[in-house]
């Protein structure tokens, strides 16, 4: 058979054998997807826990009157991640999702403080 046209001539055996690529590039790419999911859920999570020049608090502080509605939808990022994989059958542990350093409040203004204590994901 040779290497630039490795398709069978028959051409049920043809539908099946491109069907059955479709099948591996849809289930690569819903996989790269979360991957690169997970990698963007993880900037976030550094940009306000890890950042080189201001405390969380002082993130927090820039973000003013929006920190609480970015905290709540970087939130629902997480639980979408981790939903897609669970539907992939991946382990969401695999995806090394890392989580919030401190616990903290999002208040009626808008604003977020940042806690002292350890975090504690949502059950």
């Amino acid at each position: 058979m040779p290497l630039l046209n490795s398709l069978p001539t028959d051409p049920v055996a043809k539908r099946a054998a491109v069907q059955s690529q479709i099948r591996e590039r849809a289930v690569t790419m819903a996989n790269q997807q979360l991957q690169a999911l997970a990698r963007m859920y993880n900037n976030g999570i550094n940009f306000v826990w890890n950042h080189n020049l201001l405390s969380p608090q002082e993130v927090c502080d820039g973000l003013g009157v929006d920190a609480a509605e970015v905290f709540t939808v970087h939130g629902e990022l997480a639980t979408m991640i981790t939903t897609q994989a669970v539907a992939l059958g991946v382990d969401p542990a695999v995806l090394s999702m890392q989580l919030p350093k401190n616990d903290f409040t999002k208040n009626p203004d808008g604003t977020v403080t940042v806690g002292t204590g350890s975090y504690t994901p949502p059950a």
